[in-house]
């Protein structure tokens, strides 16, 4: 070989080699969570290999954003380092009515990443980080050559920590704003006081944070009476918090800070008693729930109080809005206190409605704050709550007591975010087998159920402008560590993030959960403590009244392998594997008799656990219901139909399988099918008195049978007063009804149901307003 041949065959060698590293086969994809708004790949082109060391361009006022790219790329532990031919480009040119939205340009040596802002850049870079993560396990990722166009279905897309009830460090609070990043979210409502502690310094009141910011121990368990003596203390200096917000804005969120008022102030009424009616004494609590302590409204300095503290408030947090709470404010020291009864006389308040004079006094304290932020170009966030009272136009309603704040506060023509706690409360169980979990609040809201959120159902178009967006909330009651925060928030963080960011009409949940597993592999390099439920079986169960059959569909993560049986007997075997009466699922089942339904996933080798949903007919099984008084509508998602749809409730109230009435005594009315005879009939109640739902205190049944002259004849075949609730009895569970009687020929079945007036006086928050729910189920005859 000449030396003219070598140097030839060295730089086409060379050449390829480059080539080679510049275009590859893909083997990633863009169907990331959020998914995109559109991807158009480009069919048997060459992709975009990623390495950790290419090239990134980008202008100064990217540097923020190029830096973090590195960082992204550095911390995939797939991505090589290697030579890194093709270059990554920055940009912020283009056009688009959303500034957060962004256009990725991939082929081979060039990928661009073009925002309307660097916001927009930011979610760009989001995309390609998760992107990295879709290629198989173990190998090297090659984006395929494709336009991905985006931007968010709505402008706020928020998270809520609550660092109040425990406290957590500077550097715990930076990486939740991580994990915020990671999942498109732009919104960090931080709650930083309430009754069991202040925790941000208060330069005028030095005693919010020197008393108010320490308890001296904290409940066991579900406010069981019994304290641990540990003090738990800590609060954020002001020069910590802007840290935190300059952070935060270096990741596109904005801080939202939450000074709770005029209620959840115990912590406050301690460091300064004259704030209240009573005037002490006062303890910051170590217990859960709500306090009848709340500030005084008919004293001035309450007034100043607010001033100061929003003042001092807005000099730390540069955000638009400030929240200021306005939930759970018990109106009983206000009734009995002079000051507060002179205010009301003073400025002529009246009640209204259902409204009391009290009710509209918190109006009055709300407003106050309002044009305290007002006065410096603020804008008030609250709950629900606010909406008793009058308020300004420019109020934001923050609807958590399910969706009908949003809709009253849309309709009154307020911008309102979403947090309906059945959907949106992180602090409530992921699965239904809570004995396995860690100690959450109670209720049950798995990832499906997150995912499910649309924020403008049952809205009118004019009424959908208004929402601001979703938000999903993490009170910390019974979460204790950072670790927890984590598995409290994932993944069902990622399931608001779809909710907040792509378009409805593109939202599916088992294309989200296919999609699951690469977002897990980017949990795992980030060493994240998450839930994986995901990878068990979800189950739907629907009911078909007109054929009279429950239509089962099951759902899992990914590529999971679902297998069930319906005889009750174990779908895995004790070797990990499908039993030999395991079927694969394939379709949605249709039940038409009663059936032990068992199912369970394999997902990457790992069987995951065996869920098991109950199917009971019976003689009144989609039989028609009539009821004296309406349901709750977001404690009923499926309707009155729930009482007689072969499904059994269990001890959440939150499944969809309850009937919730709040204030009165309902009658139900069952007719059947066909008419039976019957000797017995059941009925059941669920008992949660965490979540203020208790037992009937007395009920009737009666049945619709032919009298001796063949005409249609009520006979009672029940009547029964039950004893007031127990201290010493479970806080959680369901309590079945029955009734046994001669055998009857009946056609209908009625059951007279008188709700429990009051909370037991041993209640944490017993008073003479505090009403109890009913929740009953499952209205069986034989």
């Amino acid at each position: 070989m000449n030396k003219l041949s070598g140097i030839l065959l060295v730089s086409s060698l060379l050449y390829l080699g480059a080539a080679g590293l510049h275009a590859a086969s893909p083997n990633g994809s863009f169907k990331v969570i959020p998914l995109p708004s559109m991807i158009s790949e480009k069919a048997d082109a060459e992709g975009f290999a990623l390495y950790s060391n290419v090239k990134i361009s980008a202008p100064d006022s990217l540097s923020s954003e190029a830096d973090m790219l590195r960082g992204y790329l550095k911390e995939n532990p797939n991505i090589p380092t290697g030579n890194a031919p093709g270059e990554i480009a920055l940009r912020c040119t283009l056009s688009s009515d959303s500034p957060e939205a962004y256009r990725i340009s991939v082929r081979p040596g060039l990928l661009i990443i073009d925002g309307a802002s660097p916001a927009g850049v930011f979610y760009g870079i989001q995309t390609i980080r998760k992107a990295a993560y879709t290629a198989p396990k173990g190998e090297s990722p090659v984006l395929p050559s494709a336009t991905i166009a985006d931007a968010p279905r709505f402008s706020y897309r928020g998270a809520m920590l609550d660092v109040a009830r425990h406290p957590f460090t500077e550097e715990n609070v930076k990486s939740f704003i991580d994990m915020m990043a990671l999942h498109n979210l732009n919104t960090f409502h931080w709650h930083i006081t309430d009754d069991q502690g202040w925790r941000i310094e208060i330069e005028k009141y030095p005693l919010l944070t020197a008393v108010g910011a320490r308890r001296d121990s904290t409940v066991i368990g579900h406010n069981s009476g019994v304290y641990d003596n540990k003090p738990v203390g800590g609060y954020f200096t002001k020069e910590q918090a802007r840290d935190i917000v300059e952070y935060a804005a270096r990741h596109h969120i904005t801080v939202i800070p939450e000074i709770d008022l005029p209620g959840h102030m115990l912590a406050a009424l301690t460091a300064y008693p004259s704030l209240g009616c009573t005037g002490g004494s006062y303890g910051v609590w170590g217990r859960w729930g709500v306090s009848p302590d709340v500030l005084c409204a008919g004293n001035d300095s309450t007034l100043t109080f607010i001033d100061d503290v929003l003042n001092e408030v807005m000099d730390i947090f540069p955000s638009k809005y400030v929240h200021i709470g306005g939930d759970e404010c018990p109106k009983t020291r206000w009734k009995e206190c002079p000051k507060c009864q002179k205010r009301i006389s003073e400025l002529g308040i009246k009640p209204e409605g259902r409204f009391s004079a009290e009710d509209k006094l918190q109006g009055v304290i709300t407003t106050h704050a309002l044009q305290t932020l007002a006065a410096r170009g603020r804008h008030a966030i609250g709950w629900d709550e606010i909406l008793e009272g009058d308020i300004p136009q420019d109020a934001i309603i923050m609807s958590w007591r399910g969706v009908d704040g949003a809709i009253e506060g849309t309709g009154k023509g307020h911008n309102v975010v979403l947090s309906p706690a059945s959907y949106c409360y992180l602090d409530y169980y992921q699965s239904p087998d809570q004995a396995l979990e860690p100690m959450a609040w109670g209720g049950y809201v798995p990832v499906s159920r997150t995912y499910r959120l649309d924020p403008t159902e049952g809205m009118t178009p004019e009424q959908s402008k208004l929402v601001l967006g979703p938000q999903v909330n993490l009170w910390t009651e019974y979460i204790d560590n950072y670790p927890k925060v984590e598995y409290m928030e994932l993944p069902r963080m990622s399931a608001l993030a779809e909710v907040g960011w792509t378009p409805q009409s593109m939202r599916d949940y088992k294309d989200f959960s296919e999609r699951m597993p690469a977002l897990w592999r980017l949990y795992n390099a980030r060493d994240y403590n998450y839930a994986r439920h995901m990878a068990d079986v979800d189950a739907r169960l629907t009911t078909d009244h007109d054929a009279r059959k429950v239509i089962a569909e099951l759902t899992s993560i990914g590529t999971a392998s679902i297998y069930y049986t319906t005889d009750g007997s174990e779908p895995i075997g004790s070797d990990g594997q499908p039993s030999p009466t395991a079927l694969p699922y394939s379709k949605p089942i249709s039940l038409d008799k009663s059936t032990m339904l068992k199912s369970s996933a394999i997902f990457e080798g790992k069987a995951g656990r065996t869920r098991s949903d109950s199917v009971t007919f019976n003689p009144a099984t989609f039989g028609k219901v009539e009821l004296s008084h309406p349901f709750e509508k977001h404690h009923a998602p499926a309707g009155e139909a729930t009482l007689t749809d072969a499904q059994t409730g269990g001890p959440s109230f939150q499944t969809g399988h309850w009937v919730g009435f709040g204030n009165c005594n309902p009658t139900v009315t069952v007719t059947f099918p066909e008419p039976a005879t019957i000797s017995e009939v059941t009925f059941n109640t669920c008992v949660d008195m965490n979540a203020w739902i208790a037992d009937a205190s007395a009920y009737s049944i009666e049945v619709l049978t032919c009298g001796p002259d063949g005409e249609p004849k009520w006979i009672e075949t029940a009547s029964e007063s039950l004893p007031e609730r127990r201290a010493d009895q479970p806080d959680n569970e369901v309590e079945r009804h029955t009734s046994r009687f001669s055998p009857v020929k009946a056609e209908k079945v009625r059951i007279n149901l008188k709700a429990s007036p009051l909370l037991p006086v041993w209640h944490r928050d017993h008073s003479e307003t505090a009403r109890p729910l009913l929740f009953i189920d499952e209205i069986g005859v034989r």
